[in-house]
């Protein structure tokens, strides 16, 4: 009898493992699957961006206007448009082989590029730029523990290509230079710059490694005035000139066939400060936050519930003043929030 239980306990484990096995087995197998699905889907994006580079007289050009796009391209095939029907903003848009992708297509000048638009700010040509074009691709059903497919590619100017800009373009030539959080002053990479005003064929794209980041228009025959504002690393974040002005914004004349140079001020990450205040006289309604060594640059702030919220701010040194009482000095940080509790 004990022999038995032991065989029989012993072909349960057997019998769990094996189970196991074959159960991991399956799941790695379909995520291959759709895993060289995603490659696919990949490289025939990737091979949209070379037809785009071989078809323009200014092919990286013409690919730098096409920005980021989610579900790009979608074919008339019935294996691969039925979820576009699902829609404006449907997370998937492609279904191959009974599977979901979604498929974003970015592009972005290539760091490495020889005569960088902001190398050559004043050129009245767009400079013969490479591009490089990423493609990531996600599906329904991936693990926690699984990455997306991502593929990239650097198209260079097409070669005995125009390496001026089409007839009645411009570009405005942005370079944003700055400190953020747990970052020094210094080039900003990664920043979103939006443009308004008109016929702008970019309406945004985010500073590269050196903070450069250019913007097409068609301005009319006899110029117009474009906004150039700084959106921020998520679009939700603050930013500050160095004297407390929120949200950078420069306004700029553009005319045809011009490259126009657009230089922010030195900005930061806007910093934030709350103050909670043991004993304060009721009759103080008003807290001012005064920076130390430039007069006339403060921020008052009304008093409630005992505290005092001041923000956006600009980072720096300042003096926390109530009164006639000896003010109170205190440090902010950019993208930070500082806190202070006075006792009066």
């Amino acid at each position: 009898m004990v022999e038995v239980m032991v065989s029989v306990a012993l072909l349960s484990i057997f019998g769990l493992a094996a189970m196991m096995v074959i159960t991991a087995g399956t799941s790695t197998s379909a995520d291959n699957r759709a895993r060289v699905g995603a490659a696919g889907l990949a490289q025939r994006e990737l091979d949209y961006a070379a037809q785009v580079i071989t078809s323009s007289a200014n092919g990286a050009q013409a690919l730098m206007a096409l920005g980021e796009e989610a579900n790009p391209n979608i074919p008339d095939d019935p294996r691969l448009n039925t979820l576009a029907t699902d829609g404006p903003g449907a997370y998937y848009g492609f279904l191959l082989d009974g599977q979901k992708y979604r498929v974003v297509r970015s592009v972005a000048p290539h760091d490495n590029s020889v005569e960088s638009p902001c190398d050559t700010p004043t050129s009245t040509v767009f400079p013969a730029q490479a591009v490089t074009v990423t493609v990531t691709v996600t599906w329904d059903g991936m693990g926690a523990s699984t990455k997306p497919h991502v593929a990239s590619k650097i198209f260079p100017q097409k070669a005995n290509a125009a390496s001026g800009l089409e007839p009645g373009d411009a570009q405005l030539v942005v370079l944003v230079t700055g400190s953020a959080k747990d970052s020094p002053s210094g080039p900003r990479p990664g920043v979103k710059v939006e443009v308004t005003g008109a016929n702008v064929k970019t309406p945004s794209a985010v500073t590269n490694s050196a903070g450069c980041a250019v913007i097409l228009v068609t301005p009319p025959a006899d110029g117009a005035d474009y906004a150039v504002k700084l959106g921020g690393y998520t679009g939700s974040e603050v930013f500050v000139y160095t004297d407390g002005k929120p949200d950078p914004v420069q306004t700029v004349g553009v005319e045809p066939g011009k490259s126009v140079p657009v230089s922010f001020p030195e900005y930061s990450q806007a910093a934030s400060l709350t103050v909670r205040f043991i004993g304060l006289p009721e009759s103080v309604a008003i807290v001012r936050l005064a920076a130390e060594g430039e007069s006339g640059r403060h921020y008052d702030e009304h008093v409630s519930g005992g505290q005092v919220v001041f923000g956006p701010v600009a980072p720096g040194s300042y003096l926390i003043e109530v009164g006639a009482h000896p003010p109170w000095p205190v440090t902010l940080e950019p993208g930070k929030p500082g806190w202070e509790e006075v006792t009066w």
